[in-house]
């Protein structure tokens, strides 16, 4: 029987005959030619190949030459071409292979499905969020509108509410006022009809006794003052000096017993009686404010003994003591510093004969002082500072002065620079026999320093005062009348001291346009003062209000720097937006153009124009500002009564006006000026020889607030001037009439009894009399002066104040 043979034997049998090769030429030329009779062509292609051998068959021969594709068009298994050898079989690395590039496909498109997945997924999030956003605004805005719309509402019905509340209080304050003002005038009414009446029965000739014009006397603690609270009435005494208050005593039982208040004898201030201070008032004094007493000063009052100054150890609680330019002695120093002990803080024993053992004292018991000053105390050595270098004194003070103290030398200086780590103010005025050597340690040692005055010490020199730049701390410098003070001391400063506010170099010749490049840079700096600093000019000007601090900058002082001219008053007015107080004094290049600028200072409060020889249109100009307060014109020989009388209708606020030796002024003006400036307490005319009688008649008629005169050189007033000041100057303090020969002396001595300070002199004028020898006048002049070397510290002090004076 006939079995098929297998698959393996006919494939050997194929490939032996290469039979698909011819096949494949049929079938590629069945369909590429596409014959309408198949097996006819069949036919003939079998017909065509049957006598080819099988090795010249190829499967594109039956296909025309311009129909042949490029490609097989059928694959006939079991061909040389269509199939591998049996020797290229896929082995089993090759099928892992194959696995495993599957996969890395598979893997790859799962991949990158995944990776647009996320893509769409991370759009939709974006979309979501924007919409989410959107929404969210949308929200807001919603909000918004209906907070802002309820906000309206509520606001519109509070100006109603407010409206009707202000028309409310109108009408009860309309009511009120017209109650008053009918109450006053019912009162006024009957006051009249009673002085009317009164009158009338003297004319019928009826005793004044029998008429009963007055009414009772008001009982005790019915008057204004008592019916006040008593905090109210504490401040309004408060006001009034001891003399005052112990008068203000003696009015009733009620004010008796205000005046007893601690809050009114917390401080007292006796230096206004100076010389006539006695002891048995001091005493009455102390004893009376002992419980209460912290502040006393008692400066000038050089007829106080030792008895007097006893009474002081009554006051167990004192702080502060003033009792500079006395004749205080070492032991009465020695009981206070004892009976005070750790209570003193602030003690002022300028220019009093004080010595060494003062000192060992104070060294001893007062251990809490942080203020001392012994300025022009002669017999105070090196040994009374080595006794204040013992001890934990030393630690504790912060403010030393030793001005005018020529004795103490370079181991005094030594002493100060080891034991007073602490020292905040060092003052060393008028002390000749300073060296660098003995400023130099102070300077290296106490660092701390935040103000140092150096006022004629002429033998120092940038060799100690160039480490003045180490001070970081510093705010206040005072250096006066040195001639070796070069640029290279204020260009240190100016570039390492940068919380330096307060600047005082005057007369010191070698300060340049340098100096001031420097300091412009600070940024902190508010006063300044440069006069008589000669090589001071328009640029240095301008370097310095043109820095940082230039609109900061509150007192500019450039007395005598004669460079100066109208440019630098166009800087100053451009930059200087806060200056209150400038100092222009014998500039001779300034010119009624540069006061124009000076007008356009708003904030400017005083101005001194001395010896600048302002005209009639200058003094115009300076109309424009109307704030200022103080204004000095002395030596201003062109000025006439024109310039003044149309300044002074303008500005009216002035309380100092000094136009003394402007010759050309009349009693016109005087009374312009009285009749305008109302509230002026500072009036300066020496030298004014057109002033008589009328102008003292108009000025004690119409300023009530007058406190300092000076009429110098005024030879036509007379007695009738001191009558008319007597009677209307009821506040006058000081008043000046050097020169004055037709006021006698009795008149004279009659105002020294009401006055504080006056001085008198019959004799005329000397030659060579003019502004440059009148004493400057100030708003308020203290009765008492002291030397020129001590410092101006305030009367009055907390005990947490800083004791450092920045002066004016």
């Amino acid at each position: 029987m006939w079995e098929p043979a297998g698959g393996e034997e006919v494939e050997d049998y194929l490939r032996r005959t290469n039979f698909t090769e011819a096949l494949e030429a049929v079938l590629s030329g069945l369909a590429v030619m596409r014959p309408d009779n198949s097996l006819q062509y069949i036919e003939e292609a079998l017909d065509q190949l049957k006598h080819l051998d099988y090795s010249h068959i190829q499967w594109d021969m039956l296909i025309p030459e311009d129909m042949r594709p490029k490609k097989k068009v059928v694959i006939v298994r079991g061909s040389d071409r269509g199939r591998s050898d049996a020797a290229d079989e896929p082995s089993a690395e090759k099928y892992e292979l194959a696995c495993n590039h599957y996969n890395k496909k598979i893997l790859g498109i799962v991949f990158q499905a995944m990776k647009r997945f996320m893509h769409e997924k991370r759009l939709e999030e974006i979309e979501f969020a924007r919409k989410l956003g959107l929404a969210c605004a949308y929200n807001h805005r919603c909000l918004t509108r209906r907070f802002l719309l309820s906000w309206r509402l509520w606001t519109e019905d509070k100006k109603r509410r407010g409206k009707a509340a202000t028309s409310k209080m109108k009408s009860v304050l309309s009511n009120y006022v017209s109650q008053v003002i009918f109450d006053s005038w019912y009162q006024a009414a009957l006051e009249a009809k009673k002085t009317r009446e009164y009158f009338e029965r003297l004319e019928r000739g009826e005793q004044a006794e029998d008429v009963n014009t007055e009414d009772e006397p008001a009982s005790e603690g019915t008057d204004a003052i008592s019916m006040l609270p008593v905090e109210v009435s504490a401040k309004i005494f408060s006001k009034l000096n001891v003399l005052e208050i112990a008068k203000c005593g003696l009015v009733c039982r009620s004010w008796k017993q205000l005046l007893q208040s601690g809050q009114l004898w917390n401080t007292v201030d006796l230096s206004f009686i100076g010389p006539r201070l006695r002891d048995g008032t001091l005493s009455a004094v102390m004893a009376v404010a002992r419980p209460f007493l912290v502040h006393v000063n008692l400066r000038g009052c050089t007829e106080i003994t030792q008895n007097g100054f006893s009474a002081l150890t009554w006051c167990r609680n004192l702080q502060d003591v003033n009792v500079s330019c006395t004749k205080i002695t070492d032991t009465v120093v020695e009981d206070l510093a004892f009976s005070c002990d750790s209570s003193l803080l602030y003690l002022n024993l300028a220019n009093t004969p004080i010595s060494d053992n003062a000192l060992r004292a104070i060294s001893n018991t007062v251990l809490n002082l942080q203020y001392l000053s012994i300025a022009s105390c002669h017999l105070v050595t090196d040994k009374g500072i080595g006794y204040l270098s013992k001890g934990r004194l030393a630690s504790q003070i912060r403010h030393l002065d030793i001005s005018n103290c020529n004795q103490i030398g370079q181991p005094g200086y030594e002493c100060i620079s080891r034991h007073f780590p602490n020292l905040r103010s060092f003052y060393c005025d008028s002390n000749r026999n300073t060296t660098n050597q003995c400023l130099l340690p102070v300077i290296e040692k106490c660092r701390r320093m935040r103000s140092v005055s150096l006022r004629f010490t002429p033998n120092i020199s940038d060799d100690s005062l160039y480490q003045l730049h180490t001070l970081k701390q510093l705010t206040w410098l005072r250096i006066e009348g040195n001639a070796r003070l070069s640029d290279n001391t204020l260009a240190a400063v100016g570039e390492m001291c940068e919380q330096l506010r307060h600047l005082y170099v005057t007369d010191c010749p070698r300060i340049t346009e340098i100096s001031c490049r420097a300091l412009g840079q600070l940024r902190h700096i508010v006063v300044v003062n440069l006069s008589d600093c000669i090589r001071i000019n328009d640029a240095a000007v301008r370097a310095l209000v043109e820095g940082p601090s230039g609109p900061f900058i509150r007192e500019l002082n450039l007395t005598n720097c004669i460079r100066v001219s109208d440019v630098s008053l166009l800087r100053i007015a451009q930059r200087c937006g806060s200056l209150r107080f400038l100092t222009l004094c014998h500039l001779e290049h300034i010119t009624d153009a540069g006061l124009e600028c000076l007008g356009n200072i708003a904030s400017l409060f005083s101005l001194d124009l001395t010896g600048c020889n302002v005209q009639d249109a200058g003094i115009q100009n300076l109309a424009s500002n109307v704030n200022v307060k103080q204004l000095t014109l002395a030596g201003s020989s062109q000025l006439t009564d024109l310039g003044i009388q149309k300044y002074v209708s303008v500005v009216t606020n002035l309380e100092l006006i000094n136009v003394s030796f402007c010759s050309a002024l009349s009693d016109g003006t005087f009374k312009n000026i009285a009749y305008s400036c109302r509230k002026l307490t500072t009036l300066g005319l020496a030298g004014c020889t057109l002033v008589g009688d009328m102008t003292i008649q108009y000025i004690s008629g119409a300023c009530p607030y007058l406190c300092q005169l000076d009429v110098s050189g005024c030879t036509d007033l007379t007695d009738k001037s001191i009558k008319f000041i007597r009677k209307g100057c009821r506040r006058l303090r000081v008043l000046i009439m050097l020169y004055c020969g037709n006021i006698t002396r009795s008149n004279v001595m009659k105002l020294k009894k009401v006055l504080d300070v006056v001085e008198w002199s019959p004799e005329l004028p000397p030659p060579g009399f003019g502004f440059s020898q009148v004493t400057n006048l100030l708003p308020v002049a203290p009765p008492a002066q002291d030397t020129n070397t001590e410092t101006n510290q305030s009367n009055t002090k907390l005990p947490g104040q800083q004791p450092v004076v920045a002066a004016a």
